[in-house]
C-alpha cells in the first residue's frame, strides 16, 4: 500500500506538471509518526512545506502584498515586514536566492520577521497567503 500511495502522487505531478497538488480524504492513519507510510511520505514526496491549492471559486482576491525591510547586521541579515490589509493573513512565504538557487519557507501568520545568515543570500522575496490559498504579488528585496 505505502509504494502504491506514493507512486500515484509521483504520477500525478508527472503527468500534470501544473497539478496544484494531491488531497486525501483523511490523512490520519497515513501520517502518523510510527507507520511505514507516514515515514515514506514525510521522506519522500511530502519533504518540503507546501501551501494547499487556492480555492479561487471561494475567493478569488489575493491578500495585499506585505510591506519588506531589511537590516544588514554584522554576520546576518534581519528582514521584516508589515501588512496594510483589514484581512490578517494566514500564511508567509519567505523565498530567498543563494548561489545553490531559489529555497523557500513557510511561516504562521504571526511571524514578521526572519534571519538570513547565509552571506550568498542575494535576493528575498516575501509573499502574503490568505485561507483560501491566494498569493500576494511578490515584495522583491536586493540584497547586494
Amino acid at each position: 500500500m505505502t509504494l502504491e500511495i506514493i507512486n500515484q502522487i509521483m504520477v500525478t505531478r508527472g503527468m500534470i506538471p501544473e497539478t496544484p497538488g494531491t488531497m486525501f480524504f483523511s490523512m490520519r492513519s497515513l501520517l502518523g509518526n510510527d507507520t511505514i507510510t507516514g515515514k515514506a511520505l514525510l521522506e519522500g514526496p511530502f519533504k518540503k512545506q507546501a501551501v494547499i491549492p487556492s480555492f479561487k471559486w471561494i475567493d478569488n482576491r489575493p491578500p495585499e502584498a506585505p510591506i519588506v525591510k531589511f537590516d544588514n547586521l554584522i554576520k546576518k541579515i534581519k528582514i521584516s515586514w508589515i501588512t496594510k490589509s483589514k484581512e490578517n493573513p494566514w500564511l508567509f512565504i519567505v523565498y530567498k536566492k543563494t548561489n545553490n538557487g531559489w529555497s523557500y519557507e513557510i511561516l504562521s501568520s504571526e511571524t514578521r520577521e526572519y534571519t538570513i545568515s547565509d552571506s550568498t543570500t542575494s535576493e528575498v522575496i516575501v509573499t502574503a497567503i490568505d485561507k483560501c490559498g491566494n498569493e500576494s504579488k511578490k515584495s522583491i528585496v536586493k540584497i547586494h
